[in-house]
């Protein structure tokens, strides 16, 4: 469907949701894959334990991760301590920049979709961009977000 789709010009690009290694592989047999949109946050990392991400980087897609602050509820709380609220205050920035700072750590082609409900909130995400971690700070923020 999609392929007839895409070979008729009624599709231009192709991204997957919420698939494995294994259903990427499958897909690209079928008609050019673009980009992956699976959910990747400090508390869910499956990406980089099931193969998802490493995939992404073999084949060039961008990776969007969805929930990149971990949900609704959960960007507000995701700096109250450890690695995110020390890095943050070191820095002078939200933890929040710290979190989509280190997701950017992660591959070239990553681009996460937080969500925002204020002006601010989009304004202060989209400076995560600026942020330089070292790498001793991807160290901490890895082992704090596996601990998680």
């Amino acid at each position: 469907m999609f392929a007839d789709a895409y070979q008729s010009g009624k599709v231009r690009f192709v991204g997957l949701s919420n698939v494995s290694p294994e259903q990427i592989d499958a897909a690209v047999k079928i008609v050019p894959i673009v980009s992956v949109q699976n959910q990747f946050s400090p508390v869910h990392r499956h990406p980089e334990t099931n193969g998802v991400l490493d995939k992404c980087r073999q084949l060039g897609l961008a990776f969007l991760p969805y929930s990149p602050l971990g949900g609704i509820g959960n960007a507000k709380n995701i700096g109250n301590a450890g690695a995110v609220a020390s890095i943050a205050s070191e820095l002078g920035i939200s933890p929040q920049r710290v979190t989509l700072a280190w997701h950017l750590t992660k591959y070239d082609r990553l681009i996460p979709i937080p969500g925002a409900s204020r002006v601010e909130s989009v304004e202060d995400s989209a400076l995560a961009s600026d942020v330089v971690l070292s790498a001793e700070q991807i160290a901490r923020l890895d082992s704090s977000f596996s601990a998680a």
